[in-house]
């Protein structure tokens, strides 16, 4: 075989290896929806509690939240087909080599009617979570606040990474779940900085499920969606590694 024959093909064998590798390789941030669920309207506090599992694919790199919000999509409908947070959470601050963690939140329907017949309420729940290389591991493996709206961890963990100030006002300053959604996801699709340089987004990003609240009996049609939006922030002192 000609010199430049063998070339040609063993820079197409090699350039097809690596393109192969790279269409095959397993995102590091790994997302598992909880399945939906579906109740009859009640005021039970909590309805339901949903987790989000995260696992980390990395072999040799732990991983620190940077943020995650859980999103309950923001169509007006019949008050009572409305399911919202009731703030209680519990959520993995880091995620060893290998390993996974939960962002569980719970969730209530503060104005169930089961006997209003027929408006089901279909609630799509959106998950969107961001985390990086750790430098140094916070204090606490988990965390729970019972506070509605935003939660910050301890500064006593940080990441390789550079904090971005202005995604972190973005994320701190969207007061309704509409525009914290269009801010998630505005760092999904590039429009945003991610929060940290290095910054890993979960795959899927978001990661979805849905809670639908029924009436008795059964109803026969599907009107709109609820509203609601829980934030998690890290705030965390900008700490590069050296």
């Amino acid at each position: 075989m000609p010199r430049s024959c063998y070339s040609r093909s063993a820079q197409f064998l090699l350039l097809s290896s690596l393109f192969a590798g790279l269409a095959f390789a397993a995102p590091i941030l790994t997302v598992t929806a909880p399945a939906p669920q579906t109740f009859v309207e009640q005021r039970t506090n909590p309805l339901t509690t949903v987790t989000f599992t995260v696992t980390n694919n990395s072999t040799t790199q732990a991983y620190i939240l940077d943020f995650a919000a859980e999103i309950i999509a923001p169509v007006p409908g019949d008050p009572d087909d409305v399911v919202s947070n009731n703030g209680t959470l519990s959520a993995s601050t880091f995620i060893n080599p290998g390993g996974t963690g939960t962002y569980s939140f719970q969730v209530f329907n503060p104005l169930g009617d089961p006997t209003d017949c027929c408006d089901p309420g279909l609630n799509p729940i959106s998950f969107f979570i961001e985390m990086s290389p750790m430098l140094t591991q916070p204090n606490q493996a988990t965390v729970t606040t019972n506070n509605y709206g935003f939660f910050f961890f301890p500064t006593t963990g940080s990441s390789t990474g550079r904090e971005n100030a202005g995604t972190l006002n973005a994320l701190l300053n969207c007061n309704t779940a509409a525009a914290c959604s269009q801010v998630a996801t505005n760092i999904g699709n590039g429009n945003q900085a991610l929060l940290f340089s290095n910054g890993v987004l979960g795959n899927p990003y978001p990661a979805v499920t849905s809670v639908t609240v029924n009436d008795t009996p059964e109803p026969g049609t599907w009107l709109s969606f609820a509203s609601g939006c829980f934030l998690l922030g890290a705030s965390r002192k900008i700490r590069q590694a050296q």
